[in-house]
């Protein structure tokens, strides 16, 4: 996949890749995508109650864009790119995070 990103790039115009949203296109952001499979989640409250409870106050204050996904399992926001490590470790038996 990064290959062929590098080869589209170029043929664009474009030197290099940068880490861009998927839900905003903002540079140097990451989307990631929280699962919860087990769990109905109805409201965007638990989602950032298991990111306060699990994160420093800063790297929560750095997410943006927190949106349910339709399934009412999951949501989706952008992190800096640089956080990306700090999230994806989040993930364990009951809770699943990802880049999407």
């Amino acid at each position: 996949v990064d290959l062929l990103s590098a080869a589209l790039a170029r043929i664009a115009g474009h030197s290099e890749l940068k880490a861009r949203s998927l839900l905003t296109a903002q540079d140097d952001a990451v989307t990631i995508h929280f699962k919860a499979p087990n769990t109905d989640i109805r409201t965007a409250t638990f989602v950032w109650n298991f990111l306060r409870n699990n994160l420093p106050e800063d790297t929560v204050d750095s997410v943006r864009r927190l949106t349910l996904t339709s399934d009412g399992h999951g949501a989706v926001f952008d992190i800096p790119k640089g956080l990306t490590d700090q999230l994806l470790d989040l993930s364990g038996s009951n809770y699943e995070l990802e880049v999407a």
